[in-house]
């Protein structure tokens, strides 16, 4: 049961770490408007930072070290995922010119 326990809290901590990470993007999602957005970043931030350090402080000694694995965890899953994709995207991109520098070479004129 304890094994569960933990897998969730993993899962609880990579949930949080999420909302995290996108109150951090407040920053740049709002760089245009700074000067007067600044107060609702900042409380996104400590926001959920908070709640971060209050799960990790409610969840007890035996489960804390999962939570915060699954925060850390994350951060290179995020940045993984990221350049896979963009991998993917490029590899899509230079097949589609092939196909079509193909099609333009084979067309009568």
């Amino acid at each position: 049961m304890m094994v569960v326990a933990k897998i969730l809290v993993f899962l609880l901590g990579m949930s949080v770490a999420v909302q995290v990470v996108a109150a951090f993007y407040g920053i740049i999602d709002l760089w245009y408007a700074i000067r007067t957005e600044y107060p609702r970043v900042l409380k996104g931030i400590l926001f959920w930072c908070g709640i971060s350090a209050l799960i990790a402080f409610l969840v007890g000694e035996d489960l804390r070290m999962a939570f915060l694995r699954g925060m850390v965890f994350y951060l290179p899953f995020y940045v993984a995922n990221f350049y896979i994709l963009q991998s993917i995207i490029r590899y899509r991109y230079k097949k589609g010119e092939e196909v079509i520098d193909k099609e333009q070479q084979q067309e009568p004129y």
